[in-house]
Parts: C-alpha cells; structure tokens; sequence
C-alpha cells in the first residue's frame, strides 16, 4: 500500500502537464492571411450608412418576402439537418468529454466449478456481487485535451447551422425577387401584347381602306408573334421558381401560395462595410475554420501524450461466496494500479503526431481561403452592386429615349414621310428594353441580396420544437 500510494502522489503531480500547448482562438486570426485595414472598396460606400442588421432580408422592407423567410426558418429541410449534426456534434463532445471521469460498473455473476481429483468428483457453487471502478489518471492532459477538441468542434458546428442559415436565407431572397421580376415580366409581356395587338387592328383598318400598305400590317403581326413566343417561357420560368421556393419551404411544389406582387422595389441603401477585421468576427464561416484549427492543434496535443506512461487505478469491492445464504457475509475488496510505458510500438505513435500536426496545417489553410473568399465577396458584391445601379439607370434613360423614337417614328409613318418598317424597329427595341430593364432591376436587387449575405448575417436559429408522442 505504501509503494501505491507513493504511485498516485507522484502521478497526481504531473496531471494536466502536456508538453504539447495548443494554440488558444485569439491566437489564429486569419491563419495566413493578412488582413488589409480597409476594403478597397470603401471610398464607395454611403457616408453615414448604417451597420447591416442580423436579419437583413428585413431591410429590404418586403412583407411578403418576410413571411417567406418565417416560413423557411421553420420547415427548410436543410436547416433540420444542420440540427441534427449539430446535436451529433455536442454527444460527440460529451463522448469526448467522458474520459476525464472515472467508470464505475455493478456486477454479478453465479456459476458452477466441477473438480475431479484422483476420481474425486466435487461440484463448487460460486455467487459474487460487487461494484467496479476504474480511472485512467490524465497525466499528460491527453483526456483534457480530447475534451477541448470536442467542444471546440460542436461550437463549429453551431457556427455550421448558422452558415447553413446564411446560405438558404440568400437562396430564398435571390429566388424571391427572381420570381417579382418574372411576374413583372409576365405582365409586361401582357401589356405588350395588348399594345401591339390593338396597334394590328388599327393597320389593318388602314390596310383594307388604302391607307397603309399591306406590309405594314404584316410587319406589326410579326411583332405581335415574336412578343406572343414569350409568354411560355415565362410561364414556365415561373413555375421553375415558385417550385424552388416550395422546396425550400419544406412543402411540395404547388403547395406553398406566394403572394409576390409584380412591383419591383429598389433596393435599401448599401449598408456600412466596417473593417475587414470585424467582418471576419461576424461570418460564422471564418470562425467555424477558426475553432477548428485550434481543435485540431489540442488534438496534436493529445497524441503527443500517447507517447508517454499511462497510469491506471481500479477498485474492485463486493461479496463473494460458495453458498448463496452466505453471500452478504463474506465481504471482499482488492486496489490496483499499473503504470504502462510505451517502448515500441513501430513508430505509431510518432506518425499519429506527426499526421495531426499535418492536420493543423491543412486547417489554417483552409482558414485562409475561407478569410480570402470572404473579403473577396464583400469587395466584389460591393462593386457589383454599383455597377448594376448603374445599369439600371442608363437602361432607364433608355427606354425614355427608345419610347421617344417609338412616338417620332409612328408621327413621320402617319405623315407618309417614312414606311412601317422603322416603326417596327423601334417598337421592338422599346419593349425589349423595357424588359432588359426589370432584369436589371432585379440584378440591383440580387447584388444587394449578395452584398448583406457576404458581411455575414443571418438567423439567431433556433432549432424546430419536436413533435410529442401522439402529435399528428
């Protein structure tokens, strides 16, 4: 018992020395990226312009865009896998977690030995009972370690649920102000057909009397035609859309009514980009990479500690006897402790550290491009935002200037001064610039959708409540 107790003392005094010091988060930043101390693109943005909010689909100020978002919070399919493998991740944290405890088992066991000496057959009843404890002291804080690792890893993976929140939340905000503009073109394609059909009518009036030429009339059917072609590629289009939104929803396609009116808004005013620095603090996927770069590096720490002597304690108490009436008198009890120390083992253990360390190094990599393709899609969603502001004014002035020259050429084919065909020319451009102008309209919209998804906000998610035993 001296010599134990000696053991456990001197055991107890190396606890939680590790050779190995994992790295702690603060220490990653950007792995091996330098941040800039401004975007490039800053000069560009708003005086004034206020920080995005956490739910930022709501500064597009779109009731009906909100309720869709409610409704995807709570059903998309997506979203209840990223729970559940946040769920996987947290047990498998606590899995982790376990080896800093102690076990403690309850046994029993009966039987029957047969002895045979010298013909002398002998039947031997044995029944013990007892409880079982048994504790792998942490010298080397390898158990700690492999504790941190897994917490470290479920807290990514809540990052994961929030990144997944982001992800679908764009999806459905770019798909909903796709399906505004298809329906915008849908009754545009309307207004066409009826402008260009009534404009038929009237040329063939004119044709029948002699006013006009027969071609005329032939060239605006024409127009007609190509604008009527539209119609079911639209259509269908539509449906594409509004199937995506259902899928996303959670609900078959057809089953989820939308009510996306045909107006297109513009968008809000571009919001503050802030530093680089904050920005990598608010994407929850550069601080997911960040977590588990230092998870990894704790995992290097604990197989550094493989490398060195284990010790291990059990007790071991109960009864025990040959007679079950006497089984509650005869009690026992025993204390052990081995110390093992690993001597060969072909360069296992050194490969372990050495393929753990690899990992830490693939992972601030990997933290890296994630840092690179962050502030690469603010700078980009930022400049293509004005680009595409841009476009949608000069389009505007486009259709002023194409509906100009709509007017002249209709005053000089009245006059007689010129034939229909520049008037078709011109109505064609008209329209079609109309048309190019929603796109444009919403492509302002989907950059704006792109620039408040890449600064990082989204969903406080929360996960859907389970349904209780006898719930429909």
């Amino acid at each position: 018992m001296p010599r134990a107790a000696l053991l456990v003392a001197t055991a107890l005094a190396l606890v939680a020395c590790n050779p190995h010091q994992a790295r702690r988060v603060d220490d990653v930043g950007a792995g091996p990226v330098a941040v800039p101390a401004a975007f490039a693109a800053a000069d560009t943005a708003a005086a004034g312009a206020a920080a995005p909010p956490d739910r930022w689909w709501t500064a597009f100020h779109d009731p009906g865009l909100d309720a869709l978002m409610a409704r995807v919070e709570a059903d998309n399919l997506s979203l209840r896998a990223a729970f559940a493998r946040l769920d996987r991740a947290r047990a498998l944290a606590r899995l982790a977690g376990a080896g800093r405890f102690p076990t403690l088992q309850a046994q029993a066991s009966a039987g029957t030995r047969r002895t045979n000496f010298f013909g002398q057959t002998r039947d031997t009843e044995d029944y013990s009972v007892g409880l079982a404890a048994s504790y792998e002291v942490d010298l080397w804080g390898r158990a700690a370690a492999l504790a941190r690792a897994g917490e470290l890893e479920a807290r990514a993976t809540a990052l994961d649920v929030r990144a997944a929140g982001l992800s679908v939340a764009g999806e459905v905000a770019t798909a909903w102000f796709t399906l505004r503009e298809l329906r915008a073109q849908r009754a545009l394609l309307d207004a066409h057909v009826q402008r260009n059909a009534s404009l038929l009518e009237k040329l063939e009036a004119r044709a029948q009397s002699g006013l006009t030429p027969v071609v005329a009339a032939q060239q605006q059917r024409q127009v007609l035609l190509a604008t009527q072609s539209q119609l079911p590629d639209v259509d269908g289009r539509i449906a594409a859309v509004e199937a995506q939104l259902a899928t996303l929803a959670g609900v078959v396609p057809g089953a989820l009514a939308l009510d996306a009116t045909a107006a297109l808004p513009d968008p809000p005013a571009p919001p503050a980009l802030g530093l680089p620095a904050a920005l990598l603090d608010r994407r929850p996927d550069v601080a997911a990479a960040r977590l588990r770069v230092v998870a990894a590096d704790e995992r290097v720490g604990a197989a550094v500690a493989e490398r060195w002597p284990s010790l291990r304690l059990a007790a071991d108490t109960g009864f025990a006897a040959s007679e079950l009436a006497d089984l509650i008198s005869s009690w026992v009890y025993s204390l052990s402790a081995s110390l093992v120390a690993p001597l060969f083992d072909g360069g296992a253990r050194s490969a372990q550290v050495d393929a753990q360390r690899a990992l830490v190094e693939a992972q601030l990599a990997e933290l890296g491009a994630v840092v690179l393709n962050a502030l690469r899609e603010v700078q980009d969603a930022r400049a293509q935002l004005d680009h595409a502001r841009a476009r949608v004014e000069a389009l505007a002035a486009e259709v002023d200037a194409a509906q100009r020259l709509v007017d002249e050429t209709t005053a000089r084919f009245e006059q007689g001064l010129d034939d229909f065909l520049p008037v078709v020319v011109a109505i064609r451009g008209h329209q079609q610039t109309e048309r190019a102008l929603l796109a444009a309209r919403r492509t302002w919209l989907t950059e704006a959708v792109r620039l408040h998804r890449a600064l990082g906000g989204g969903w406080d998610l929360k996960p859907k409540p389970k349904p209780k035993k006898g719930d429909a």
